[in-house]
């Protein structure tokens, strides 16, 4: 079907043609009460007269009219060949100048408007392979499986945020069967956390095979952090305890980390690990304490960054602490795999469809019956 719509020298061409049929009755009208008045009867030669003179006028009107529109209508039809362009993706494409001080104006606004949507078209696009690449440090630091360990059940996740943070969970075998365990959450977003949690696993890594004790370990990681990240307001809360699982115990240091809780079997109680320092980075030359647990039979361990805790619902509620205990004491029976899952479930369930703006990383730990 052709396309029924009008240009703008098309308006004006009628308009004028209106006009002149306006005119010519007007001045057919005027001879004939002029004829009328002066009692010729007569109005032929009366009106031979005006319509000479009103053809002379609207001839000098139609060619005016022309021009007018030529001159409109031209600027605007380049306007709009230069914008059509624009629209089909050519950011590159520039309107052309246009004389006049409107069109100026107009040319100048849309050159600017296409210049600032290029500019965030690229912001866009170079923070989406800062984001891609973000993503792939972060995975490629994150264990793929866990070491086994004996008479305990263990499970972890970490389930990005589409701004990619800096969380970390690790489980590594030290000597004489022990297991350092780590859960960690860098401040900030995109490269700069998935860059500092790559060093902080490298040198938690490096240290625990080296220093028994938790305490000596967050030191070291404490100094080595502050030199690279202090200047910059960067810092890491971090959980890391060693396992002895003949032991059945937990020595742990937590820096400033969200508390894990400790699920008794026998009473269905929770107990807090709180924190026993600042979190690394924040002071150099800091001190640090540690704590220790004993596991029973059953008892479940559950470590997590503030991702769980503080995913929100479309009112900007957050999931919370309560909700996250009720959850783990309703799950408390399934398997470890599968308490994750039903976590992980009833955090997308209060979320309902609203963004998650941060990582959430889970690490669940249940002594089992056999023991060691």
């Amino acid at each position: 079907m052709a396309d029924e719509s009008w240009s703008l020298r098309q308006y004006l061409v009628a308009y004028n043609v209106v006009v002149v049929v306006v005119v010519i009755g007007f001045l057919i009208g005027l001879s004939y009460l002029q004829a009328v008045e002066t009692g010729t009867g007569q109005p032929g030669r009366l009106l031979v007269y005006h319509l000479l003179i009103g053809a002379f006028a609207v001839a000098l009107g139609v060619v005016f009219a022309f021009g007018a529109s030529r001159y409109v209508s031209r600027p605007v039809e380049a306007i709009v060949e230069d914008v059509e362009a624009i629209a089909d993706g050519d950011l590159d494409r520039r309107i052309r100048p246009i004389p006049g001080r409107e069109f100026e104006s107009l040319v100048g606004s849309i050159n600017r408007m296409v210049s600032t949507i290029r500019q965030y078209g690229e912001e866009i696009a170079h923070g989406r392979a800062e984001r891609a690449i973000a993503a792939e440090i972060q995975a490629a630091f994150l264990p793929r499986t866990l070491p086994p360990v004996p008479g305990f059940d263990c499970a972890a996740i970490n389930r990005p945020a589409r701004e990619v943070g800096g969380d970390l969970h690790d489980l590594v075998p030290l000597s004489a069967g022990r297991i350092a365990i780590v859960c960690a959450d860098v401040s900030g977003k995109g490269m700069p956390a998935a860059l500092f949690m790559a060093l902080v696993r490298t040198v938690l890594r490096s240290a625990a095979p080296r220093y028994a004790s938790p305490v000596k370990v967050m030191q070291t990681a404490n100094e080595a952090f502050c030199e690279d990240a202090g200047e910059r307001g960067t810092f890491v809360t971090t959980f890391y305890g060693v396992l002895r699982p003949t032991m059945r115990t937990l020595r742990y240091v937590n820096a400033g980390h969200n508390p894990p809780i400790l699920l008794r079997a026998a009473t269905g109680r929770f107990e807090t690990l709180e924190p026993t320092g600042p979190a690394l980075g924040l002071m150099c030359g800091v001190a640090f304490d540690d704590a220790e647990v004993i596991f029973e039979d059953g008892d479940l361990l559950v470590l997590y960054t503030d991702g769980v805790t503080e995913a929100i619902d479309g009112n900007e509620v957050e999931f919370g602490e309560d909700r996250f205990r009720a959850t783990v004491q309703r799950l408390r029976d399934e398997p470890v795999a599968g308490i994750i899952d039903g976590i992980l479930a009833d955090v997308t369930a209060h979320s309902d469809g609203a963004p998650q703006f941060d990582d959430i990383t889970l690490i669940v730990i249940r002594a089992t019956t056999s023991g060691p």
